[in-house]
This record gives C-alpha cells, structure tokens and sequence, in this order.
C-alpha cells in the first residue's frame, strides 16, 4: 500500500501551516523545499531549550514566555511573577495574560518593583487578574508597588479589589506560610 502524502506542511521559518503543494510559506515567504538550517540568532527558552525564531513572544515547544520583561520563578509552592518592564500600559498590558494563564500554582505573587509608571489599562489588567484568579481557585497578591503606581491604583479606587503587600513576606505571612 502507497504511503499517504500529507495534505499540509508547516514552515521551519515561523511555524505557519501551508498546503503540501506550496513551494514556499504563504506567511512569511520561507522555502518549504529544502531543510533550514537553525542559525543561533533566535530566542532560546529557558526552560526547555529549544531555539526559537527571532522576535518570538513564547517557546514553539513548551509554551514558556521567552520576553525578558516578564520572568516567572518557581518558588515552592509560590509562582513569582516579575515584571521587568518600566511600565504597564495599552501597548503592554496583554502581556500579563498568556504568562498567568500558564502558572498552574494555586498562590501566585506579582512582582511590580521594577514598574514605574502604569496607566488606567494596566491597572484594569490587574484587576482582570484578580478576577481570574478568583475563577480558578488560584490567589495573586501584588507585592512592590511603586508610590505613583499606587497613586494611580488608589485613584481608580481598586486598591480594595487588589491584594496588596509591601513585601514578600508580608504576602507569605497572609497565607500562613513561614517568613523567606
């Protein structure tokens, strides 16, 4: 018996599926011909390994975000999530997420010590969260909050939806968990 043909092939270059008669990705133009050799000029996940194309958000193999402007840190029976990036806003703000919705952790702490500035969309993405979290029987906790960025969460009047500690271990100890 014949060995069936794929209807389909998907590009080495970005992923996209293609029928199995194109020469070349109908995306972004690479050849579907010949095999691409990997250059070491894409993003490496952390977490598996696997080299992934330029410019890529998450890891094609295991999902994990690749951006440097938000780590996760597998702390226990903590998931920390760092925000690395100056500011949260409307050019930003979905960034927060796809990496919650990949924590799997039951407590979950924010990070925002490095966030300087976050604007009336960023606040609602962490009210969103919030929200979430509720949804899934998971808790997320801010920790860090920077004085104009809690201006700005007092402001909009959502310091009361929020669960907001100074530090770290303020956060452990609201959970009954020992200090760090």
């Amino acid at each position: 018996m014949a060995e069936a043909k794929p209807a389909f092939n998907f590009c080495p270059g970005c992923g996209a599926q293609n029928p199995a008669s194109n020469k070349f990705c109908s995306r972004c133009g690479t050849s579907l011909q010949r095999k691409i050799v990997r250059r070491e000029d894409g993003e490496k996940c952390e977490v598996c390994g696997h080299l992934n194309p330029a410019g890529s958000k998450f890891c094609i193999q295991c999902s994990s975000s690749l951006s440097r402007d938000i780590v996760v840190r597998d702390e226990g029976e903590i998931a920390v999530i760092k925000v690395n990036s100056a500011k949260i806003d409307f050019e930003n703000h979905k960034d927060l997420l796809p990496v919650f919705n990949k924590v799997m952790k039951k407590m979950i702490v924010l990070d925002l010590e490095n966030v300087e500035w976050m604007d009336s969309t960023g606040i609602g993405a962490l009210v969103t969260l919030t929200y979430k979290s509720s949804r899934t029987n998971q808790e997320i906790k801010l920790i860090n909050i920077q004085s104009k960025v809690m201006d700005a969460i007092r402001a909009l009047q959502v310091d009361n939806v929020l669960d907001i500690h100074e530090t770290m271990n303020e956060a452990r100890v609201s959970w009954g968990l020992p200090l760090i």
